[in-house]
């Protein structure tokens, strides 16, 4: 799982080294709130844009199936 820039001011892009069939990706609180959420992803990059949240610290979970990967990202 690689996220960049990061720190970010609002793009992400999330590069996985093993491609999704039908995954999950989130962004969550550093109190444990989905705060956005996108399901049936398929393939091996994708982007998302956090510059409406407010700075801080948030992380990046994928869901494939019955594993998990999760990366912390900080938003300027």
């Amino acid at each position: 799982l690689n996220i960049y820039p990061n720190p970010s001011n609002g793009d992400l892009t999330i590069d996985l080294t093993t491609p999704l069939q039908f995954g999950t990706l989130k962004l969550i609180t550093p109190n444990g709130q989905s705060i956005f959420e996108n399901t049936n992803l398929t393939g091996s990059s994708f982007s998302i844009n956090i510059q409406n949240q407010p700075a801080g610290i948030y992380f990046i979970e994928i869901h494939q199936n019955e594993k998990v990967y999760r990366s912390k990202v900080i938003k300027n």
